[in-house]
């Protein structure tokens, strides 16, 4: 479209990019590993299997959110036509 309006093509450029050479293995890690103790193990899924609060928190949070809005969609859906015209026929105050 901005063709049209000024006769310039757009500039396209090719990018040579090289390919990365395959990794054959991991790296070694710079000391021993050592296998975590039978207490270190149950400390760990005693940490990661609790059950997260943020999750409610945030739940809770939407509720809140989400209730004046489905109450407004509530009130459009089911409003009548007589009250439409009633609002459309209160004058409107001026404000001094």
């Amino acid at each position: 479209m901005i063709e049209e309006l000024t006769g310039a093509k757009p500039i396209i450029r090719q990018v040579e990019v090289p390919p990365l050479p395959p990794v054959l293995e991991a790296p070694a890690p710079d000391r021993p590993v050592v296998k975590p103790s039978e207490q270190q193990v149950q400390v760990a899924d005693a940490v990661f299997s609790r059950e997260d609060e943020s999750s409610s928190v945030l739940g809770l949070y939407g509720l809140m959110l989400g209730t004046p809005a489905l109450l407004d969609h509530m009130a459009e859906t089911f409003r009548n036509d007589d009250e439409e015209d009633e609002v459309k026929k209160k004058p409107k105050h001026k404000h001094c």
